[in-house]
């Protein structure tokens, strides 16, 4: 459901499913202590969403840090080596990955160049 939650809530409600009100309060709730421009407003904020996680059982947790593998493409560049597997659908947030890029493999880029289906940039037509 999570998965489903996040999608409507990142577009806006055009994917995905609509969270339950609860939900809906953390996701604000959510917003509000990234956004926060005081420490008073984060504070109220980061509280709101402890009392919430104290008082309700979203998970549960059987086997806390284990491994877990996660395959990443040789071109994927700028990816951590190691880190924490996080149990919600926004683990990968830590580690940044709108730093991530894909490397060009001059092999694979001339083939697609041969092929004609994909032009490069900085070629002459």
């Amino acid at each position: 459901m999570w998965n489903h939650w996040a999608r409507y809530y990142q577009t806006a409600g055009e994917l995905g499913e609509e969270p339950p009100p609860q939900v809906r309060e953390l996701q604000y709730w959510g917003d509000q202590l990234r956004e926060a421009t005081t420490e008073e407003h984060r504070t109220r904020a980061a509280k709101t969403l402890l009392e919430a996680a104290a008082e309700n059982l979203w998970t549960i947790g059987t086997v806390g840090q284990a491994p877990h593998p996660v395959v990443v493409s040789t071109r994927l560049k700028n990816v951590t080596e190691s880190g924490i597997w996080g149990w919600d659908n926004r683990w990968t947030l830590s580690y940044h990955p709108s730093t991530w890029y894909l490397q060009e493999d001059a092999t694979a880029r001339d083939a697609l160049a041969a092929s004609g289906d994909v032009p490069l940039r900085g070629t002459a037509e």
